[in-house]
C-alpha cells in the first residue's frame, strides 16, 4: 500500500472470541484503539479518522510516537503468548513460580532489547509496569496463542516469537529465550501439532 496510506495503529481487547465464522464475541471491559502518523504529525487524515471513532464510541488515543506504542504492546504480547504457550499454563501459576516468571521477564527483557536496538526505548520502568499489570489480570487468563494451540488452530508464532528472533538476528541482539520459544512451538505452528 505504500506509507502514504498507512497509519501505524494497534488494538487492546479483553474477552474477546470468534464465536464463529465472521462472527466476534466481546464479553471483556476493555476496548481501546491506538493510533497514530509514524513521524509524529497530527495529520488531518488522523484528525478525521479520530473523530470518526469518537463520533462511533471508540476508545480512542491519537498517538504521537507511535512506534513507542506499538513497542509497547508487542514486548508483552510477544513474551506472555510464547511462554503461556510453551508451559500450556495461564498467568496465575506462570506468575506464581518464580522461575516460570522469571522465564517470562526474560523473554520481555529481551523484546525490549530488541526494540532498543530498532531506536525505541521504551522506558526504565516498563519491566515494573508490566509486571503490575500482570499482578492485576485474573490468574486464569490465557494468551490467545495458547488457546490457539489448545484448539489445534494456527499459531501466531512467526509473528510474535518468531518476529523477535529473526530481528534479534539482524541487529545482533541475543534473544535466546525467544529462539528455545520458537523452537518448541514451530512444529504445532501450522495447526497440525
Amino acid at each position: 500500500l505504500g506509507g502514504d496510506h498507512v497509519i501505524g495503529g494497534t488494538a487492546y481487547i479483553t474477552g474477546a472470541a470468534i464465536a464463529a465464522p465472521g462472527v466476534v464475541t466481546h464479553i471483556g471491559a476493555l476496548a481501546r484503539l491506538i493510533f497514530g502518523e509514524f513521524d509524529g504529525a497530527r495529520s488531518p487524515r488522523g484528525e478525521r479518522f479520530f473523530a470518526a471513532c469518537k463520533k462511533a464510541g471508540i476508545d480512542v488515543v491519537f498517538s504521537t510516537d507511535i512506534a513507542k506504542d506499538m513497542w509497547g504492546k508487542f514486548a508483552p504480547l510477544s513474551a506472555f503468548s510464547g511462554v503461556s504457550s510453551v508451559i500450556r499454563k495461564p498467568i496465575g501459576p506462570i506468575r506464581n513460580d518464580a522461575d516460570t516468571f522469571k522465564l517470562l521477564g526474560d523473554a520481555l527483557l529481551e523484546t525490549m532489547a530488541v526494540a532498543k536496538a530498532k531506536g525505541v526505548d521504551l522506558g526504565a520502568d516498563f519491566v515494573a509496569r508490566q509486571t503490575a499489570l500482570l499482578g492485576g489480570i485474573p490468574p486464569e487468563t490465557k494468551s490467545s496463542m495458547q488457546m490457539d494451540l489448545e484448539h489445534g488452530r494456527r499459531l501466531e508464532l512467526d509473528w510474535l516469537s518468531g518476529a523477535v528472533t529473526r530481528l534479534g538476528d539482524e541487529l545482533g541482539v541475543p534473544t535466546p529465550t525467544h529462539h528455545f520459544i520458537y523452537a518448541v512451538l514451530k512444529l504445532y505452528a501450522d495447526g497440525r501439532g
